[in-house]
C-alpha cells in the first residue's frame, strides 16, 4: 500500500502509508502542490505522519500531523472507519502522534501546499559541510537562525555531527532550504560567514531531489542509531 492520489477539486493528496515520501513528491509536482512531507525522500509515510513529522514547512504550516484532514483506520476489532474533524473527532485528534498504536492506517488525507509557480514545483536547499573546527561557530549560527526564525517562516536548518561510514568517519552539517525556492536567503548568512565549508550541495530543484540528496548520506537498507550527546540535544532542541 504504497500509492498516491491527488484531488484538484478538494485539494487532498491521499497517502497510504507503505510509500515513500520521493515518491509522493514526484506524483504531486505535475499538479504544482506538495505536502508537510519527509525531510530525506526515503522516510516512510505513515510512521513520519501518525509520528508527528517535522518538515521542510513545519514553521509555515505545522507538523505532518496537523495538515491531515483524514484517517482511513482499521480498529482493532476489524471495522474500517475514517477519523476526521466531523467524524470520529477523539481519534483523528488522538492519532496525531499515536504512532499508530490506536489503529491500523491504510490511507491519510492530505491538505496539499501551492508552490509559488505551479508550472515549476522547486524549492532550493542542500548541505553544507563543514570542517569539523568550525563546530562552535556553526553552533553560534543556528542559535542565530533560531532567534530570528519567525522572520522567514520558508526556511529551515538542520546541524547535526555523524559518523557515517560510506564516506569514511565524522562529519559536520548544516541541512539547509527554502520551499519558496529563494536561493541563500539572508536567513542563512550565519551558516555562510562560518566559513570552513568543504562543500556546498544546495540547488533548486524537485522536492524529490532535494530529499534524495539529504538522505543520501548513509546507505539504504541499514540501521542507524542518533545518541543523545551534549552536542546532539542542542542541535535537536535548536531546530524543532
Amino acid at each position: 500500500m504504497a500509492g498516491t492520489t491527488y484531488d484538484p477539486a478538494s485539494k487532498l493528496a491521499s497517502i497510504q502509508p507503505g510509500g515513500h515520501w520521493q515518491t509522493v513528491y514526484d506524483t504531486l509536482a505535475p499538479f504544482g502542490v506538495t505536502v508537510t512531507g519527509g525531510r530525506a525522500g526515503t522516510v516512510g509515510t505513515g510512521g513520519f505522519v501518525t509520528g508527528g513529522g517535522n518538515s521542510f514547512h513545519s514553521a509555515s504550516h505545522g507538523f505532518a500531523c496537523d495538515n491531515v484532514a483524514n484517517f482511513e483506520v482499521v480498529l482493532a476489532d476489524g471495522t474500517i472507519t475514517n477519523a476526521n474533524a466531523t467524524s470520529n473527532r477523539d481519534l483523528w485528534t488522538a492519532m496525531k502522534g499515536s504512532s499508530g498504536n490506536l489503529g491500523l492506517v491504510t490511507r491519510m488525507d492530505m491538505y496539499t501546499i501551492d508552490f509559488p509557480n505551479p508550472a515549476n514545483p522547486v524549492i532550493w536547499g542542500g548541505n553544507l559541510l563543514y570542517d569539523a573546527s568550525a563546530g562552535p561557530a556553526v553552533m553560534d549560527a543556528l542559535v542565530e537562525f533560531t532567534n530570528n526564525v519567525a522572520k522567514d517562516e520558508n526556511s529551515s536548518a538542520i546541524v547535526y555531527w555523524a559518523y557515517i561510514p560510506a564516506i569514511g568517519g565524522m562529519i559536520l552539517n548544516a541541512a539547509i532550504e527554502n520551499t519558496l525556492g529563494t536561493v541563500k536567503p539572508a536567513t542563512f548568512d550565519g551558516f555562510y560567514e562560518v566559513g570552513s565549508i568543504q562543500a556546498d550541495t544546495t540547488v533548486v530543484d524537485l522536492m524529490s531531489s532535494v530529499t534524495n540528496a539529504l538522505g543520501s548520506g548513509q546507505p539504504s537498507g541499514f540501521r542507524y542509531v542518533q545518541l543523545p550527546s551534549e552536542k546532539s540535544l542542542v542541535c535537536q532542541i535548536l531546530s524543532s
